[in-house]
């Protein structure tokens, strides 16, 4: 079979304008070509396109093909494309394609494509592609708002990946920005894996987070930044070598544990805690309901009432106590049903109340007995009398 192939010996140049320019192109198998003015018209079709570059060495790329301005004032040359890099010798090594802009006056401007062609890595504003595909610079992937836009990342369904940013007609996820693991396609697969909303809002396993960090995982949601206030207060966990720490950066402000029930415990900025209650002051430990103890130990009492046994301790008189009993109806020094009613009753300080009537009571029973063993003394020598 005949085929006709259009050959080009270094430049093939396309005009705009009325300009005339030189052309070395044969549309015949020949070699030989002779310069003259060259116009296509009509319709037609080349079997093949051929553009040699018969220079020894191109490190810098040689133009095979270029679009050119034919105007004096223009200077010609806006784009080419050829081949750049030396071949070595070693198969597929060398003779990579690069495509180039020029500047008004034809001088190089920029590298706009590169494809190597050992490695089939391309670079987009660059000649020396780091990766399979790597652009130099900014790059925006747009799209309409009621369009998904993404990239898929893997082969197999099962191991793909997607990055993609959500569309106006998704709800709660609308404009946001979506990580999906084995992805079939943008927005398939087995969900979003991360997921960040506007206005920063980070989800991981959910697209709706409703704090500045949530985590969802069957069923099991934790909630980080969910909080109110409009100040500036910090919260920090961590680990330290005497155990796991909460912090927060506030001199003001404690800690509360809530659940479905309302308040379980809360923790006053100055240490005070309440236990279905809030802290009460003056107490750092408030209690709303019973409490069961196996050992409870009160220190450091300043007044214990072992000064009852000194010399110089004055006993109250029986007949004044009860005296005092059938006015008060209540021990003295003890305190009434009605003020353990109204202020409780401090643990410490009423134990050291009841020894001292106690230890009070042991003084009245041994006055007792030294009186009843005065009577029988006296009863025994009047009888032996």
């Amino acid at each position: 079979m005949n085929m006709r192939f259009l050959s080009i010996g270094l430049l093939l140049t396309v005009g705009a304008g009325s300009a005339t320019a030189q052309s070395y192109i044969l549309n015949d198998a020949s070699a030989t070509q002779t310069p003259g003015t060259f116009n296509i018209s009509g319709t037609g079709i080349a079997r093949r396109l051929v553009a040699v570059d018969t220079l020894q060495n191109n490190p810098s790329g040689i133009v095979l093909l270029g679009l050119h301005k034919h105007n004096a004032a223009w200077a010609g040359l806006r784009f080419g494309m050829g081949l750049i890099n030396n071949e070595t010798g070693t198969n597929g090594v060398g003779s990579n394609f690069a495509m180039w802009s020029y500047n008004d006056n034809a001088t190089f401007r920029s590298n706009i494509l590169f494809v190597n062609r050992e490695t089939g890595a391309v670079g987009i504003g660059t000649i020396t592609p780091a990766s399979r595909f790597h652009v130099q610079g900014f790059g925006n992937f747009f799209n309409v708002d009621t369009v998904q836009a993404g990239i898929n990342i893997g082969a197999a369904s099962n191991k793909r990946w997607a990055l993609l940013r959500r569309a106006s007609v998704e709800g709660a996820t609308s404009y946001g920005f979506s990580i999906y693991e084995d992805n079939t396609g943008v927005s398939g697969g087995s969900g979003a894996r991360l997921h960040i909303a506007p206005g920063g809002r980070v989800g991981i396993g959910t697209t709706s987070p409703e704090s500045v960090l949530q985590l969802v995982s069957s069923g099991q949601t934790i909630k980080f930044g969910s909080g109110t206030n409009s100040s500036s207060y910090a919260f920090d966990l961590g680990v330290n070598d005497d155990g796991i720490n909460f912090n927060n950066n506030s001199t003001a402000r404690g800690f509360n544990f809530t659940n479905g029930n309302g308040q379980l415990v809360t923790i006053a900025s100055n240490g005070n805690v309440g236990i279905a209650a809030s802290p009460a002051t003056g107490y750092k430990l408030s209690v709303n309901g019973s409490a069961l103890f196996t050992k409870a130990v009160v220190k450091a009492y300043a007044n214990w009432p072992d000064f009852v046994f000194e010399e110089d301790y004055r006993l109250q008189p029986i007949e004044e106590v009860m005296l005092f009993v059938k006015e008060h109806k209540h021990l003295p020094g003890i305190p009434s049903a009605k003020e353990v009613a109204e202020k409780g009753q401090d643990l410490g300080e009423m134990n050291a109340k009841l020894l001292q009537k106690v230890e009070e009571l042991t003084l009245y029973i041994a006055e007792l007995k030294a009186e009843m063993k005065k009577e029988i003394d006296a009863l025994k020598a009047e009888k032996k009398q």
